[in-house]
């Protein structure tokens, strides 16, 4: 199921791909764990499903058009493994998964796959299987993105004898430069028979509540799977000195100065982002000026308003935002 809402929470559409097999004797289920936008307006679902293989599973990658029209799909893996896909990254022309493969019981990889972004058979396949641990790759980045070497970088976890943070950098063939932990693997394409559905949705206000989160030092320790040389990058400066301020409430302050000649300042503040419009009026009603018309992030923000080429007199502005309206009045002297 994909579903594309509007800044408000609106739905603009929403699609169910049902992916249909020969064998009538049972029901696949497909799960999409990520979806990435594309360049041109529409998207890519990476995630796995059982269509192909009842007992087992295959990652699934499918792409739709800005408007979710399907474009093409397929699924990924082979017969003698378990492959669920986990993360995606969109690489110019070239899409790059990540996730994991399970052979048996204690026997579990993480794996990096290159796709063209306009489907097709894998252009490469590596599993992470240096000594037989138990893998799996989260989320992936494109690394290295400023420089013309560049790579991939996944993060996830890995048991030995307990649960530990993985990461996996590679260069852009998915490679490690020493020859260490360098697996391929191949991945067979199949291509799914998709049937598309329509369905309703109710659209429901939620409301959040604040909590204290417990910090717990636990101890943890420290294992080194496999070593290769990396790129440095320089440390990034990390400013305190201007904390943000949380906002939990819609507000329209009175402008400053006021009366005012000829410009003022109006502030006003938004709990959540969305749409924000800030107008001015005459004492008739008449609109005189739109402020603000745009797309606005959470927090406190100011406008200023200059009545330099109108004559004294009250005027009035107002906000709208995400539901909450408000006017106030102010006074221009000559």
């Amino acid at each position: 199921m994909v579903v594309k809402l509007d800044y408000a929470g609106n739905v603009i559409w929403k699609k169910v791909y049902r992916f249909n097999v020969a064998n009538p004797n049972y029901y696949p289920s497909s799960e999409p764990t990520k979806i990435i936008p594309m360049t041109d307006g529409g998207f890519v679902v990476v995630g796995f499903t059982n269509s192909i293989l009842q007992n087992g599973s295959h990652i699934l990658v499918f792409r739709v058009s800005s408007t979710g029209l399907l474009m093409w799909s397929a699924n990924y893996g082979t017969t003698a493994a378990f492959h669920w896909g986990n993360s995606i990254v969109l690489d110019g022309s070239d899409l790059v998964v990540t996730g994991y493969r399970r052979t048996g019981a204690n026997a579990q990889d993480a794996i990096m796959m290159k796709i063209p972004a306009a489907g097709g058979a894998p252009l490469w396949t590596r599993v992470w299987d240096p000594q037989a641990n138990t893998e799996t790759g989260y989320d992936i980045i494109r690394s290295n993105q400023s420089t013309a070497s560049f790579g991939y970088a996944v993060t996830g976890d890995v048991s030995l004898n307990s649960q530990d943070a993985f990461i996996w950098r590679t260069n852009a063939n998915g490679l490690l430069d020493s020859s260490t932990c360098n697996n391929s693997v191949t991945l067979l394409r199949t291509i799914n028979n998709i049937r598309l559905d329509s369905f309703y949705l109710v659209r429901n206000a939620k409301y959040c509540k604040d909590f204290t989160p417990v910090i717990i030092n636990a101890g943890y320790r420290h294992n080194t799977i496999c070593l290769g040389t990396f790129a440095t990058l320089p440390d990034e400066e990390v400013n305190n000195d201007n904390p943000v301020e949380v906002v939990d409430s819609y507000g329209l302050s009175q402008n400053y100065p006021n009366p005012f000649n000829p410009a003022t300042t109006i502030k006003f503040q938004i709990p959540v982002e969305g749409n924000v419009s800030v107008k001015v009026y005459d004492i008739s009603g008449k609109l005189v000026t739109e402020l603000v018309n745009e797309f606005m992030q959470t927090g406190k923000h100011s406008v200023q308003f200059n009545g330099s080429n109108l004559s004294s007199g009250a005027y009035y502005y107002r906000i709208d935002a995400n539901g909450f309206t408000d006017i106030k009045k102010m006074l221009l002297i000559k």
